[in-house]
């Protein structure tokens, strides 16, 4: 289930956004099991339409996911969302994390054009 608070979290430290995003910058939330991960991903869907929307439509606003293992035998669900969109990532308590590798990487939801914006390694 997701964070419903719009409180700022203490730990969530994150650079103030400046031009063109970095993706040293973005933020991760793990939605745990793939089989159960779908309404979640359903709502971060429709927030994401919403603060896009009111945004006007950037192009480096976009969130990705991929299903990673970890060596496990099962795997999650975790989602990526770019340096803009730092309310929400409060919102669902993301936490900030290590550029992800693109191998894997999909675009749940925004424009293709955020990809190589951050993503400077991305070949369309």
């Amino acid at each position: 289930m997701l964070n419903k608070s719009t409180a700022k979290y203490p730990n969530l430290h994150l650079p103030t956004y400046k031009g063109l995003a970095s993706y040293e910058q973005l933020v991760s939330k793990n939605l745990g099991d793939p089989l159960l991960a779908n309404p979640d991903l359903a709502e971060i869907e429709d927030l994401f339409i919403a603060d896009y929307k009111a945004a006007d439509g950037p192009n480096d606003r976009a969130i990705f996911m991929r299903h990673e293992s970890e060596g496990r035998l099962h795997c999650d669900v975790v989602v990526y969302l770019s340096p803009p969109l730092y309310a929400l990532a409060a919102e669902l308590d993301a936490q900030p994390c290590r550029p992800p590798v693109i191998n894997g990487l999909s675009l749940l939801v925004g424009p293709e054009r955020a990809w190589p914006l951050l993503f400077p390694e991305f070949i369309p």
